[in-house]
C-alpha cells in the first residue's frame, strides 16, 4: 500500500503562446501519481498423489491523483487518474521431480477496463480479460 505526493519545484511551467505566457505548475503534484495504490497477493501449495498443486491470486488497485495538466488561453486544467482494479488468478499442477507443469491462468478476470494512456485525441485502453493454458517441460 503506498501513496505519492511529489510536487513540482518553482520554475516548472506549461509554455503557452502569447499573450498568456507560461502557466506555473509549482507546488502541484506530479502527474501519473496516485492518491493510493496497492497490491494484495496470496498463494496456496498442496500435494495430491505426488504432484504439486499451486493456486495464486493477485489483486492490484490504484485511485485518485492527477493524470495530466494542460493549459489553454491562460487557464490550467487537470485531468484526474482513473480508478484501476485488476484481479489475476493462476492454477498450476506440476511434478517437482519430473520437470513438467500445466498452468491455467486468468488475467484481469473481472474485465475491468480503463484508459491506460492518452496521446492527443487517441485513448489507449487497458487489456481485456485474458484466459489461457501453458504447458512446459524440461528437456
Amino acid at each position: 500500500l503506498s501513496s505519492n505526493t511529489g510536487a513540482f519545484d518553482d520554475g516548472t511551467a506549461i509554455l503557452e503562446k502569447a499573450p498568456y505566457g507560461p502557466l506555473s505548475l509549482a507546488g502541484l503534484r506530479v502527474p501519473f501519481t496516485n492518491d493510493i495504490q496497492g497490491s494484495l497477493d496470496g498463494a496456496y501449495l498442496t500435494t495430491i498423489g505426488g504432484y504439486a498443486l499451486q493456486f495464486e491470486t493477485n489483486y492490484q488497485f490504484s485511485s485518485g491523483g492527477p493524470w495530466n495538466y494542460s493549459g489553454a488561453n491562460g487557464i490550467l486544467s487537470t485531468t484526474n487518474n482513473p480508478t484501476r482494479n485488476s484481479l489475476n488468478l493462476f492454477l498450476r499442477l506440476f511434478a517437482p521431480d519430473d520437470g513438467w507443469m500445466v498452468s491455467v491462468f486468468g488475467k484481469n478476470v473481472t474485465d475491468y477496463r480503463y484508459v491506460a494512456a492518452r496521446v492527443t485525441q487517441v485513448q489507449y485502453w487497458s487489456q481485456p480479460a485474458t484466459w489461457g493454458i501453458i504447458i512446459t517441460a524440461k528437456q
